[in-house]
């Protein structure tokens, strides 16, 4: 099922979604030995999502601005600016026409402008002011969806209408437990739920630089034969900056054709553990319930730098960052491992067309050819740590489990001469230290490679 309310909420956009699905199997495979009685399985899948946007240039409108018309001609500017912040004659409140009374009325309306325009702003003018600063924010994009999936085998009768459309539990009086465990053996009990929140908007201050901001949030929770599990993800903040247009400042106006910066960030924390079984008490505190915990910080990209030259050349220049902490709890101490990866990449492009035709015994032959250039440099590094805690003493061990760098130079030459015949050239040097065993690997690749087609 899916609704979409029109009437009173269309500035809200909302999309309400409902699915479910059950199935119910009563055939032999579903049917225990050790008992008599009639079983089946059953199962259940659900999912509810509401979504929509609050378009704020919708509900906060710029007034257009007065435009001329023959009613009502714009007025000239007179020499010196003599009409500015004056009224003309006949046009005023309470002004009679032109002549001397109309001249005491325009220095009355002088001096009460004056002693006025001392207020301060008008409540219009601030009215105005809030509705373009909201006019600079895109769509608040917003979801919230609940997923649920139950399934479960020895079940004596056929489950409550709710369940079968998903709306509540099942009923656990109707499982017929494995005799000789003590009313506590199932051969089947799994149940998930998936509790999902996301946000997104962007924010546009000027016509070249715009933000991009996200959140999100999950809650998932299983369960399979009484042993209860659940992760908690947080998504916050996931910020991307975005500069255009920078070929018109003054150190790149001379060489570049076109030009743009891009940044971003996101950190996500990751927490997953076992809850009590149904029946026992959860831990004292609320952050017991966890037992590891992974925390990343990624930079991609921490700059990214894109560029078309005045000669035709295209280059882009991206540098990444990232960082993931995991930390996990077992016994007495605590073991973390962190994980530090960066990276620089250089890519240049550069495409041409050769001469068109070409003369060949006193007749012209005409065909097109193509020659396109890429370069691309990397350079990366990657680093892992890991700590163990001792919890009774407090002590800390460290140490470098690996440690490489990374260098990769591809050039590459691809060459169209015409639809049917194309042909490549890949030559690649790639180098890797291992600075934890002392260790250097260089490899060199050369590809050729041709493509005819009849």
């Amino acid at each position: 099922l899916s609704y979409r309310p029109q009437k009173w909420v269309r500035w809200l956009g909302p999309v309400l979604t409902y699915e479910t699905s059950y199935n119910e199997d009563q055939s032999p495979v579903a049917q225990a030995p050790d008992t008599p009685r009639k079983l089946r399985r059953v199962q259940n899948t659900a999912a509810r999502e509401i979504s929509g946007a609050i378009r704020l240039r919708q509900i906060f409108k710029k007034k257009e601005e007065d435009k001329p018309t023959r009613a009502s001609p714009r007025r000239p500017n007179l020499p010196g600016g003599a009409n500015r912040g004056r009224t003309p004659p006949g046009e005023g409140d309470g002004q009679e026409g032109a002549g001397a009374e109309g001249a005491e009325g325009s220095g009355a309306g002088e001096e009460a402008g004056a002693e006025g325009g001392s207020s301060g702003p008008s409540l219009s003018g601030i009215y105005n002011g809030f509705v373009s600063f909201a006019n600079t924010f895109g769509d608040l994009r917003f979801s919230y969806r609940d997923d649920r999936s139950s399934r479960f085998s020895r079940v004596s009768d056929r489950p409550h209408i709710l369940y079968q459309f998903g709306v509540r539990d099942l009923d656990r009086s109707l499982l017929v437990p494995v005799e000789g465990t003590g009313g506590a053996g199932l051969i089947e009990d799994n149940t998930s739920e998936a509790f999902t929140s996301t946000f997104d908007t962007s924010w546009q201050p000027s016509g070249s630089f715009y933000v991009d901001f996200a959140w999100s949030q999950s809650i998932a929770k299983t369960s399979v034969t009484g042993s209860r599990n659940k992760t908690f993800t947080t998504t916050f903040p996931d910020l991307s900056l975005n500069f255009e247009g920078l070929e018109n400042r003054a150190f790149l106006k001379r060489f570049t054709r076109s030009s743009s910066l891009n940044s971003s960030y996101r950190r996500s924390v990751r927490q997953s553990g076992a809850l009590p079984r149904l029946g026992e008490a959860p831990p004292p505190g609320e952050r017991n319930w966890f037992d590891s915990e992974t925390v990343s910080h990624d930079f991609a990209p921490l700059a990214a730098w894109r560029a078309t030259w005045h000669n035709g050349i295209n280059t882009t220049l991206t540098i990444d960052r990232s960082k993931n902490s995991d930390a996990s709890e077992f016994r007495d101490a605590v073991s973390t491992t962190e994980t530090t990866v960066s990276n620089v990449r250089l890519n240049g492009r550069y495409s041409f067309s050769a001469p068109r035709g070409v003369s060949f015994l006193g007749r012209r032959i005409r065909f097109s050819s193509d020659l396109t250039l890429n370069l691309d440099l990397n350079r990366g590094e990657n680093k892992t740590v890991e700590s163990t805690t001792q919890l009774t003493t407090g002590q800390i061990t460290t140490a470098t489990r690996s440690h490489t760098k990374n260098l990769g130079i591809t050039p590459r030459a691809t060459y169209n001469f015409s639809r049917k015949l194309q042909g490549s050239l890949d030559i690649s040097y790639q180098r890797r230290q291992d600075l934890q065993r002392d260790r250097t690997d260089t490899t060199i690749s050369v590809a050729l490679e041709a493509l005819i087609q009849f």
